[in-house]
């Protein structure tokens, strides 16, 4: 993947898979919610986030209840939702939020340490869309973010 930055706050990812380069409004007002309740993956996941699109704001929920407040509450276009949290878990917060008629069905990318075979199935069994593992490599992060808040 190769990320350009271009003068006019636009950012270019080259998608190899579709040999095309995608153009992302840096200064848009993408919001995104993080799900996380360990706070070394938080603070990851917020410092990765500010890296690739600097102008987005965060909302940062540490258990499962306060991510279906949250998007209750707030327009959101991205989730990252880990999937081991207290309270309600992140497949149990997917499937709420998915039944919440009233959002823009924003969506939901999965963080798990878990590496069970049937796991990302059962991710996208629930309503996430996609899935990225932990510990979280930087590149990979990056292209499922552009990937998602571009569609």
């Amino acid at each position: 993947k190769k990320l350009d930055i271009k003068s006019n706050s636009q950012k270019t990812i080259d998608n190899f898979s579709e040999n095309k380069i995608i153009p992302i409004k840096t200064d848009a007002a993408i919001s995104i919610l993080v799900a996380e309740d360990n706070k070394i993956n938080m603070l990851l996941s917020k410092i990765l986030l500010k890296k690739i699109l600097p102008n987005c704001t965060i909302f940062q929920a540490s258990d499962g209840n306060q991510a279906v407040d949250i998007v209750k509450k707030e327009h959101v276009d991205l989730i990252l939702m880990d999937v081991q949290m207290p309270i309600k878990n992140g497949y149990e917060s997917t499937i709420e939020i998915r039944k919440i008629k009233k959002i823009n069905n924003p969506p939901i990318i999965a963080l798990t340490a878990g590496i069970l075979l049937g796991e990302k199935e059962k991710c996208i069994e629930v309503g996430m869309d996609d899935f990225i593992s932990k510990p979280i490599i930087e590149s990979e992060f990056e292209q499922k973010v552009f990937q998602w808040i571009t569609k």
